[in-house]
């Protein structure tokens, strides 16, 4: 089997983040499981000569490269990686959906994209609820994972940043791209209200809301870490995990936050349930109220729970083989 993977390659890897993650994931254990995969090249030829394509987001660009895969009876699977919650794009997809306007709206694209696709793969349960809403889509969850290397990776105290000793594990840590989507600034003020340290992992994605960040004195900036071990270690030594974005799905990095038993503080913006249902070291919050953040985090600091000795998270192996099963089905009886 052939698979030929569409994504937005240069934009993406500009600030690596989950999605590219989940596609390097998935590519890794498509190649597991004995199915070439190829990277579209703008050549009609490469889609012509695989069996499946497979879309990772939902981007508008993307319809014209799926009605080629329609005319030539090339099945196409999405990876949606999509949630809306922006009050311009609600109506947007309101009125496409509504209206005979969808010509006239570049979001009519993605509804395209995903109404024709064999499967749409959303990560999570409000996800999929809001693609339903707009497109009669054939969907099904595949999880966001952590992998077995972060699962195997050891933790080891000497690989602690000094920045990081010093503080002897009384911090609150955030990781994720620096910008407004995650939600940092409105972190760093409830931080700050509790005197205790935040530090931040991940790109720096906007230069103006990193510089209002680093105004901040509790605020510490550790940059990207990919190696795993020390984001592990790092991770492990935080007081409590928070992830205050104004939308997630989930969150990788909270997944990884629960493998490790912590205490999270997250968004209640596009997970869903089937992440956290299990979970009582967690608190949802609205990530636009600063004091809903504030009194999240003081509560989770104060409070002890009991002691959980396992936690179930979903790995790679075993969610990304559902869509190797979903792509036989579908070469195997032409849905």
């Amino acid at each position: 089997m052939k698979v030929c993977i569409v994504f937005d390659t240069l934009s993406g890897y500009q600030n690596k983040g989950g999605a590219e993650v989940q596609l390097e994931k998935t590519i890794e254990v498509l190649k597991k499981n004995n199915i070439e995969v190829v990277f579209y090249d703008n050549s009609p030829d490469t889609i012509i000569s695989c069996d499946i394509v497979h879309f990772f987001k939902s981007l508008s660009w993307y319809w014209p490269i799926a009605s080629f895969c329609i005319k030539h009876n090339k099945p196409y699977f999405v990876s949606s990686i999509f949630f809306i919650t922006d009050k311009y794009n609600l109506v947007q997809f309101y009125i496409a959906k509504k209206t005979k306007l969808l010509g006239a709206l570049t979001v009519s694209n993605i509804i395209r994209l995903w109404s024709n696709a064999a499967y749409v793969l959303p990560n999570t349960t409000s996800e999929e609820s809001q693609i339903l809403n707009y497109a009669n889509a054939r969907t099904s969850i595949v999880r966001n994972c952590i992998d077995e290397e972060y699962i195997n990776a050891a933790v080891d105290k000497t690989l602690l940043p000094d920045k990081i000793k010093i503080l002897k594990g009384n911090f609150v840590l955030n990781i994720g791209r620096i910008e407004e989507r995650k939600n940092q600034l409105r972190l760093a003020i409830a931080c700050e209200k509790l005197s205790i340290p935040l530090v931040l992992i991940g790109p720096n994605n906007k230069d103006n809301y990193y510089d209002k960040l680093m105004e901040f004195d509790n605020v510490i900036y550790l940059g990207e870490i990919w190696n795993t071990s020390v984001k592990k270690t790092i991770i492990n030594e935080c007081r409590l995990f928070a992830l205050p974005s104004l939308l997630e799905t989930p969150g990788i990095v909270a997944i990884e936050a629960k493998f490790l038993r912590k205490k999270i503080v997250i968004t209640q913006e596009g997970i869903g349930t089937g992440y956290f249902d299990d979970y009582k070291e967690i608190q949802t919050i609205n990530p636009h109220s600063e004091n809903e953040i504030y009194s999240a985090i003081k509560n989770m600091l104060v409070e002890t729970k009991e002691s959980i000795n396992e936690v179930e998270v979903p790995t790679y192996e075993k969610e990304i083989y559902k869509i190797v099963e979903f792509y036989n089905k579908c070469l195997n009886t032409n849905i």
